[in-house]
């Protein structure tokens, strides 16, 4: 039996796709790396790992938790937002939930469209 549901997740990989890279920005601003440490990272430590067969994704976070470990940094979820607000969104990004929900209203009035979206940016 086929179940409807009202509710509709978009889900978006956030770097490079809404906005600027946020890895290189999280190296800066909270592991104080400067352009040759974060070149070093990637080309050195998180490739080292890739050409074991690691999932590039989970070499990087591997290596920087393995930095904020050595260095005793602790982040919290204020830290990442504090940051958050400093990356560049690209065009369209900002009033892209709006105009989903509008869409969505629109198609509730002629179809009986019924879903709830929210967004975290």
């Amino acid at each position: 039996m086929l179940s409807v549901s009202n509710i509709i997740a978009i889900i978006c990989d956030f770097d490079d796709t809404l906005g600027d890279d946020t890895t290189n920005l999280f190296l800066r601003e909270k592991l104080g790396m400067n352009e040759e440490e974060i070149s070093d990272f990637w080309n050195r430590d998180v490739r080292r790992l890739v050409t074991k067969g690691w999932d590039p994704p989970l070499a990087y976070i591997d290596r920087i938790l393995k930095r904020l470990k050595k260095s005793k940094i602790s982040i919290a979820n204020s830290d990442l937002r504090e940051l958050g607000k400093k990356v560049n969104l690209y065009p369209g990004v900002q009033d892209l939930f709006s105009r989903l929900k509008s869409f969505a209203k629109k198609e509730r009035s002629s179809r009986k469209l019924m879903c709830r979206l929210s967004s975290i940016l």
